[in-house]
């Protein structure tokens, strides 16, 4: 299996420009191009493995001079890639889309709306902590802008909140219990929990113990006891 060292690339947003050329309807390669995207969309609703491969508009542009962009959208776009390969990166599974210099790499820039898609990028992004390697911190905050536009869906419409879910899975790298946003050091990306996470979501033994997880929960408890009691604790108590 191929691996890629994202520590050797750059970020350049001028990649989408440089490698796409729109013709018709139609998105042609302007150069030798791959896009890259979590295996574990196809093993999700975000991905389809065919003689052509849906994907979801959330993927890295690789132009092979180690340079790359971000694209994202809340929508589910056809590729017709040359080739697909499997490739490591930083531990986990993901899949290149190949393209060559004059390829159709997307046939049809319409799209059908679909507002189930949101729920989905949310179990995954957000529920699972799934995020890939490319979405950065700022671009979590992005992550259900088109939300309304492609995907006709309000679910995400309150920014307050989708900010409020994001932060909370955002932790610093060297303390998950730490909140990415509390701490001064930004040189390094978050690392992203799952939001149904236990361990790091709650810091007090009754908010661990109580709903569906209850075993991972009292796991949490034995091994992190509280220093200190909520109002909830108290009144149980009492």
């Amino acid at each position: 299996m191929k691996t890629l060292d994202t520590s050797t690339l750059a970020r350049d947003a001028s990649v989408v420009t440089k490698v796409f050329s729109k013709k018709g309807k139609s998105i042609i390669a302007a150069k030798d191009c791959s896009i890259i995207v979590p295996n574990r969309y196809f093993n999700t609703e975000l991905g389809i493995m065919g003689d052509d491969v849906k994907i979801l508009n959330c993927y890295a542009l690789y132009d092979r001079d180690r340079r790359y962009c971000v694209i994202n959208s809340n929508n589910s776009i056809t590729v017709t890639p040359t080739e697909v390969f499997s490739i490591n990166i930083n531990g986990e599974d993901y899949k290149e889309l190949a393209f060559d210099v004059g390829d159709i790499v997307i046939p049809n820039t319409e799209v059908v709306k679909t507002e189930s898609i949101i729920y989905n990028i949310l179990n995954e992004f957000i529920m699972l902590g799934n995020v890939p390697w490319f979405m950065e911190y700022e671009d979590m905050g992005n992550l259900f802008s088109t939300a309304v536009s492609h995907a006709s869906s309000k679910a995400a419409s309150n920014v307050i909140v989708m900010h409020a879910l994001i932060s909370i899975i955002s932790r610093y790298y060297k303390n998950r219990s730490i909140y990415y946003r509390m701490v001064a050091d930004k040189e390094k990306q978050p690392v992203f929990l799952p939001f149904s996470n236990i361990w790091y979501s709650y810091n007090n033994t009754t908010s661990r113990i109580v709903g569906a997880y209850m075993k991972q929960g009292i796991t949490a408890s034995l091994v992190e006891e509280s220093d200190t009691l909520t109002r909830t604790e108290r009144l149980i108590r009492s």
